[in-house]
């Protein structure tokens, strides 16, 4: 199956979808809830976690269908109450109790730092409380990563600026962060980013001025190897955050997002570089690759049209439409 590639227009109340097999711009489509702007906070098996920019909304929407449900507001307070914080979520799917799970962490930007971590599942559709991150964020805006059961960040174990960085991820199945790999390889002066690819852990490291190489987990074990998919020798940090997104169908080519403005194919044999530009992609944007009906039809799930939402209450809970 294809996957569509999901440009979030930052200015506009729209998406707009683009068929990688076939380079069709789909219809855009609004928004629900008469949500002019929106932020992302993860996807998962073709749903999309978003929220008003401020995040005190949150919604999870198939943006195929249009069914969508409003998420109970979470409480996920630090005590340090006058301290600055940041607040980061992370969207994903749990086989084992057949249900999403969102997480919502806050931490602050002060020493001490102090968190708070709150989780919901759509089984229970509640909000729990459960015990903070015992690691300092690295990058204070990401949010989580979704891979096999787990939503991964880059950490630091100290608040010291230059101590190692970590890949920890918050286990779905005992609810604790686990530390998944050391990142002693890679000189911790560079910039670090994290995302997915095809289902494995990618790692972006930038050079102190220029170029950029990308890292993969192709089994994904504890302390597991690192290989490098691909390098940018010529890019420079000006031009902005590079993010692997999805494969070409013959698996030669990765499609990268550069900068929030433009899309390149990069060649995996040749190094070659070619704009992918495509009429009525808007000027800025974020990207998002979402798989339409990844998941079989699933009793627990739970995506409500507005008028349900409407007429019937947060409580409802309905069947998820395959796409």
């Amino acid at each position: 199956m294809e996957p569509h590639l999901c440009l979030f227009h930052r200015d506009a109340p729209s998406l707009y979808c683009i068929d990688l097999g076939t380079q069709r711009v789909l219809p855009e489509i609004q928004y629900p809830l008469g949500w002019k702007r929106i932020k992302l906070l993860g996807s998962c098996n073709g749903l999309l976690c978003i929220s008003k920019p401020d995040a005190h909304d949150v919604a999870i929407w198939n943006p195929f269908t249009g069914r969508h449900k409003l998420l109970p507001s979470a409480d996920t307070q630090i005590r340090s109450g006058s301290c600055r914080s940041t607040c980061v979520h992370g969207f994903g799917y749990d086989d084992a109790n057949n249900g999403y799970v969102l997480l919502r962490l806050v931490q602050t930007l002060e020493e001490p730092i102090e968190s708070a971590v709150s989780v919901y599942r759509s089984r229970d559709n509640v909000w729990r409380r459960l015990e903070g991150m015992p690691y300092s964020l690295v990058n204070t805006h990401k949010m989580g990563v979704f891979v096999r059961g787990r939503l991964h960040w880059i950490v630091r174990r100290d608040w010291v600026q230059d101590s190692a960085q970590v890949l920890v991820a918050f286990d779905f199945h005992t609810e604790n962060f686990v530390e998944v790999a050391r990142l002693d390889f890679i000189d911790q002066r560079l910039g670090m980013d994290l995302t997915v690819l095809r289902g494995c852990l990618c790692l972006i490291i930038y050079g102190e001025r220029r170029g950029v190489d990308v890292w993969i987990m192709g089994e994904y074990v504890l302390n597991g190897p690192w290989a490098r998919l691909f390098s940018i020798p010529d890019h420079p940090r000006e031009w902005g955050l590079v993010r692997p997104l999805a494969y070409s169908q013959n698996g030669c080519q990765v499609l990268v997002a550069v900068g929030g403005n433009s899309l390149i194919w990069h060649d995996l044999h040749t190094g070659r570089v070619e704009r992918f530009d495509i009429r009525g992609m808007p000027g800025f944007f974020d990207a998002e690759i979402c798989l339409r009906a990844l998941v079989p039809f699933i009793k627990t799930a739970f995506l409500l049209s507005r008028d349900d939402f409407l007429s019937e209450g947060s409580s409802l809970f309905s069947e998820l439409m395959e796409a």
